[in-house]
């Protein structure tokens, strides 16, 4: 054997699970077919909001406060800032379900979130244009993460640990002979005891039965200068707000020139059909459409943006992550597809698949919520 666990991709999940199982002492063998730390999916773009209250569902609650601990603990073992709280908001139509999920999390997690209406928000946050009908939810343990440098910072402790990383070094093929599985890069082929497969989009060139079961999308990110000098992220929290069709968020951007970073979320129109489709360049319309809503939402902005981006991420029908062994396969985990919201709570997800593949099963109550079998009877 080369190793008791080969990880094959080295994102925002891989490496944080090649972290934790280094530490416990397992010998680990990661592939990555880019660099560590690389931007060309869910990682992409910079940041990421991190935030507790969580209206994509209650499950969630008690992942998003592990991770806080362990966001704070990785900082420590690397020695790098990562983990920035400066609040959180959500904004949107007081009666639509996009804000009423958030006030349920409040009122059934101990959390200490507040609501405000729309003469009070505008008086805390007149950076907003707000609504008549619009409020908004503050989260006061919420902020932004640094995403390709907390890779990095996690991938280097698993090196410390004695990880063997291999980077630049795409997967062929990963098949089970006997008790060992093999996995075949273009120069060398591996032996281990168990794989975990964390390829966000490519995820179905290893597991051929996801085809047609999952979405890649292209996702646009633009950086806007703010008009006033002494702006800082202090007295801009980071937020999410609704929009008629969709929503979009907002945060600093992971840079010393105080830009503000926009992020439109995923809709039907953004799906790609494969990692290989994914156009980087964005185009004038496109361009058009989120300087618009920076004018009418954020006059604190310039509409024209100084840079902007596209990167892509995986998501499921019913938005739920895939975390679990394959059905036909107990030495395989995969965990993939978190829609959009993974990064924020990857240290949580990666204590999660180290317990399965150290152990062979978790605590975490709702992990049958995440089965793979889910999606492949659909």
């Amino acid at each position: 054997m080369d190793a008791e666990v080969g990880i094959v991709g080295l994102g925002t999940m891989g490496s944080m699970t090649a972290w934790q199982l280094s530490k416990k002492g397992k010998a680990i063998i990661g592939f990555e077919q880019f660099g560590i730390g690389h931007e060309k999916s869910a990682a992409g773009g910079e940041t990421r909001i991190f935030r507790t209250i969580y209206k994509e569902g209650l499950e969630y609650a008690s992942l998003l406060e592990e991770s806080y601990r362990l966001w704070r603990l990785l900082e420590k073992e690397s020695g790098d800032k990562l983990l920035y709280i400066n609040k959180g908001l959500t904004i949107g139509d007081s009666k639509s379900k996009f804000i009423k999920k958030g006030k349920e999390s409040i009122e059934n997690v101990d959390l200490n979130g507040y609501i405000l209406g729309e003469k009070k928000a505008k008086e805390l946050y007149p950076q907003h244009k707000l609504q008549s009908n619009e409020e908004i939810i503050v989260d006061p343990k919420a902020g932004y993460i640094k995403a390709s440098q907390a890779i990095i910072a996690a991938t280097n402790i698993a090196k410390k640990y004695k990880a063997k990383i291999i980077d630049y070094s795409p997967v062929k093929e990963i098949k089970q002979f006997d008790n060992q599985i093999k996995i075949k890069t273009q120069h060398k082929t591996y032996s281990v005891k168990k794989v975990l497969i964390t390829t966000g989009p490519w995820s179905e060139l290893f597991v051929p039965s996801l085809h047609y079961k999952l979405n890649i999308h292209r996702l646009i990110n633009a950086w806007f200068l703010p008009k006033d000098p002494f702006f800082s992220s202090t007295n801009f929290p980071v937020f999410i707000r609704e929009l008629t069709k969709g929503s979009y968020y907002g945060l600093p951007g992971n840079s010393n020139d105080n830009l503000i970073k926009i992020g439109l979320s995923a809709t039907k129109e953004t799906r790609i059909s494969h990692p290989a489709c994914l156009y980087n360049k964005v185009n004038e319309s496109e361009i058009n459409y989120i300087s618009k809503i920076v004018k009418n939402h954020l006059p604190i902005l310039y509409e024209e943006p100084s840079k902007v981006g596209a990167y892509m991420d995986l998501y499921t029908d019913d938005k739920r992550p895939i975390l679990g062994f394959l059905p036909e396969n107990q030495n395989i985990l995969l965990i993939t597809a978190f829609s959009g919201h993974g990064f924020k709570m990857a240290p949580a997800i990666r204590k999660i698949g180290a317990e399965m593949l150290h152990e062979g099963e978790t605590n975490f109550k709702n992990i049958k919520k995440f089965s793979p079998s889910r999606v492949l009877r659909s």
